[in-house]
């Protein structure tokens, strides 16, 4: 598997949970619509509030059982942009599909 492929496929677990979620959907959607539509913003608020996520867990399994542990976390969910990217990408889409209805 590529990275590109593993980025999608994280691109799409993700959307699946999220789409799947009315509270989790409204708010992604609100993001878009505050920042413009804008594909980077979205893409950069997207990656800062999931690295917050993986650094809370981080912290969390880091007291709860080992530091190894923790790294170990930290290093599985990394991402990077790519991911973020592709989830933009596709909000704003439908984003626009159900505004211009």
């Amino acid at each position: 598997m590529t990275s590109q492929q593993i980025a999608e496929w994280f691109a799409n677990d993700w959307l699946l949970v999220i789409e799947n979620d009315q509270d989790s959907w409204n708010q992604l959607t609100d993001t878009v619509k505050e920042l413009d539509y804008d594909v980077l913003r979205i893409s950069q608020a997207l990656r800062g509030e999931w690295d917050e996520l993986v650094s809370q867990m981080s912290e969390l399994v880091e007291d709860k059982i080992s530091d190894v542990a923790s790294l170990l976390l930290r290093q599985m969910l990394y991402t990077g942009d790519y991911p973020f990217e592709v989830i933009a990408r596709h909000v704003v889409e439908r984003v626009k599909e159900v505004v211009s209805v």
